[in-house]
């Protein structure tokens, strides 16, 4: 299962305690392509939302704005964190 954050960028850049949680869940997953998270930035401009494949399902927990969806559309999907190579894995069409 999919999990997003969504986040208004007036507040903070990324979720807290993102930049410090997200090095080492990726190591302890043993850094795999299914490990990996995702960003679409809002039209408006003013909010993101990352999304988090279901490798990194433990990782979206931490963040207690999480909530589970479906896999997101490719549409202005970009790559966030993990493996680069992530993106043509769970985006194949990008």
């Amino acid at each position: 299962m999919w999990h997003k954050i969504t986040y208004d960028h007036t507040n903070l850049s990324v979720p807290m305690g993102f930049n410090n949680a997200f090095p080492l869940a990726f190591i302890a997953a043993n850094q795999s392509l299914e490990f990996a998270v995702f960003i679409r930035k809002e039209q408006n401009g003013r909010s993101s939302t990352l999304y988090f494949s279901p490798a990194a399902t433990a990782l979206a927990m931490t963040n207690p704005n999480v909530t589970p969806c479906d896999k997101p559309s490719p549409d202005g999907i970009e790559f966030f964190a993990g493996e680069r190579a992530s993106l043509a894995l769970f985006f194949p069409e990008l």
